[in-house]
Order: C-alpha cells, then sequence, then structure tokens
C-alpha cells in the first residue's frame, strides 16, 4: 500500500513539473483582434398603392433616404471592410433597378453600390457586396444612405394593380469586419 501512494506521490511530482513552461509575455504586444459586427441598414416597403394611383398611373421612381450613423461610433474606427447583405422581395411582374449611395452631412456622395437589378416574380432575392475601406476611406464619413427605387417599364405596356395587396421589400445588413491591434 506505501509503494501505491510513493509512486502516486512521485508520479505526480513528475507530471507538474513537466508541465512547466516560461510563458512569452511579448506575445500580448502581437495580438490581433479581429471581431465582426452585424447592424441593419435599411428596410423598406413598397405597396402596390404607393406605386399606382387610384386613377391607374404609375410612380416610377421611389426615394427612401436613411440615417446611417454607424461610422459615427468609435467602435467602427478599426473597420477594414464591410458586407452589405440584401434580401429582396418583388411579388410584381415587373422588374425594379436599385441605385444606393452613402453621402456626408454636406451631400456629398462617400460610396456608390453597383445598379441591382432586381428580377420580376421573386421571392428572397439575395445580393451582397463587399465594400473595402482601404478602396473607399470615404465612406467612413457617411451619415445618410439614399435608396432609389426604380420601376422598369414593362415588356407589354400593362400596368400594376392597384387592388393586387402586394408589397415590394428590401431589408439589408452591413457585416463589419474589424481589426484591432
Amino acid at each position: 500500500m506505501i509503494n501505491k501512494h510513493v509512486f502516486t506521490f512521485v508520479f505526480s511530482v513528475l507530471l507538474c513539473g513537466s508541465c512547466v513552461k516560461d510563458i512569452d509575455f511579448k506575445q500580448a504586444e502581437k495580438l490581433e483582434l479581429t471581431p465582426t459586427i452585424v447592424a441593419a441598414l435599411v428596410n423598406i416597403n413598397v405597396k402596390q398603392t404607393a406605386i399606382v394611383s387610384v386613377s391607374g398611373i404609375e410612380k416610377d421612381e421611389f426615394i427612401d433616404i436613411s440615417r446611417s450613423d454607424v461610422f459615427s461610433n468609435s467602435t467602427f474606427d478599426k473597420v477594414e471592410k464591410v458586407v452589405v447583405n440584401f434580401e429582396i422581395t418583388n411579388p410584381f411582374n415587373r422588374r425594379f433597378t436599385l441605385l444606393l449611395f452613402f453621402f456626408d452631412d454636406i451631400d456629398t456622395v462617400t460610396y456608390q453600390f453597383p445598379l441591382i437589378t432586381v428580377p420580376e416574380n421573386i421571392d428572397n432575392y439575395k445580393f451582397s457586396h463587399e465594400i473595402i475601406i482601404a478602396n473607399s476611406p470615404l465612406i467612413v464619413n457617411s451619415k445618410n444612405l439614399n435608396t432609389t427605387i426604380r420601376l422598369l417599364p414593362s415588356l407589354d405596356g400593362s400596368i400594376i394593380d392597384v387592388n393586387d395587396n402586394k408589397t415590394f421589400k428590401i431589408n439589408s445588413s452591413g457585416i463589419f469586419y474589424l481589426k484591432i491591434n
């Protein structure tokens, strides 16, 4: 029985002694954090009654200006890139185009997205766009997001039925990739 206790004690001492290693505190100087933050950007709903008047005249352009203060937060000073994701529902038998751009407080465009064409009769159309901050540094001055929605003409001359209860929807979010040294 004593041999068993002595063996256990000696084995424990050897085990503990073999696990000790010098700690290199200089590794903390090389520490780099890369968190991601997801933020909602734009949510727009356009009903058929906003597109077509009771008299049957279509409105072909809608403009939404949304305040976007994400870059005003000091957390976002370290943003390296942003991936903007769009989910769009177009229940109409017509195509739409979207023109989006960020601008600052004095209405100077800080970033323009490529033109997005949304097919007709589509549910959950997805579009993603990556913005590298080093390539577009003015975007960090952005205060507003302008969204222009344009209804494209029909090929057969028909108009959207004002009585057909449908809604064109845009939901977007941004994934902000940060780098903190």
